[in-house]
């Protein structure tokens, strides 16, 4: 592939649909289902718009179906689960889909090489979490936990709820919930929102961490910092609770990925 297949037209015009933290990984699917295209000798060098325009044509030649069947042979020879392999056909689709292109409507058979992972979070680990941490990351597992949140909607909390934050603490103190508010996902995004709260054991981690270690933020700053003082970052969450999993003997590193926390 080209070393500019980012900026094919096709490309800007697929991504465009999308949240652009998802830019990169849908890319590098793709770019992978086109590597093995380009292992065909019909598709040898043939641009992402050179895909849209086959489709195109083979569609207004009764041949609509030779893509859909290359898929098909791409999935058959991937490992991974079928939550994985679902997620390439899905993302490939998205591709043609979104340049008007659109493939036949036809089930792919998935065959899964691997099971699913199998999560091993349980009460007893919640809440060894908590009590084996202290200040930024208590206040972190403790918010994660009680708002219901997956990391990027604590990433998100973090970079917006600071002002909001603060002046909870400092008028209603930690008794009464702090209520956080996002605008509803995927199809949804800025129709519905999802609503929830974090209580007392959360606001008061937080209020240890702002008056013993970091301060209470100022407008626009955000609520956990990284050791530079810069707003902590997915790569750093995962690092830490890692080392953390690790030090309580709940993992180790190298471990079966076919379980997690």
């Amino acid at each position: 592939m080209s070393s500019d297949f980012g900026s094919d037209p096709a490309i800007r015009r697929w991504l465009a649909a999308y949240d652009h933290k998802s830019h990169v990984p849908r890319l590098n699917m793709l770019l992978d289902y086109l590597t093995f295209l380009d292992g065909k000798k019909c598709f040898e060098k043939v641009t992402p718009s050179g895909l849209v325009e086959f489709q195109r044509h083979a569609k207004k030649e009764d041949r609509e179906y030779e893509m859909i069947d290359l898929l098909k042979e791409y999935i058959r020879g991937k490992p991974g689960t079928y939550k994985a392999l679902r997620l390439r056909v899905s993302i490939v689709k998205s591709f043609f889909r979104e340049n008007r292109a659109d493939l036949p409507d036809e089930k792919i058979r998935i065959r899964a090489s691997r099971s699913p992972v199998q999560s091993k979070m349980d009460d007893t680990v919640v809440r060894d979490l908590v009590e084996n941490n202290e200040f930024d990351m208590k206040a972190f597992y403790l918010t994660l936990f009680m708002g219901l949140l997956d990391l990027d909607r604590f990433l998100e909390f973090n970079r917006k709820y600071g002002k909001g934050l603060v002046d909870h603490l400092k008028e209603k103190g930690v008794d009464e919930p702090f209520v956080i508010e996002y605008p509803g996902r995927k199809e949804n995004r800025n129709k519905t929102w999802f609503t929830t709260f974090i209580g007392h054991d959360a606001l008061v981690a937080w209020k240890n961490y702002f008056e013993r270690r970091r301060g209470y933020p100022k407008e626009g700053e955000a609520i956990l910092l990284d050791e530079r003082g810069k707003p902590i970052q997915d790569p750093t969450l995962r690092q830490r609770h890692i080392r953390m999993l690790a030090r309580l003997n709940y993992i180790k590193r190298g471990n079966d990925i076919s379980t997690r926390h």
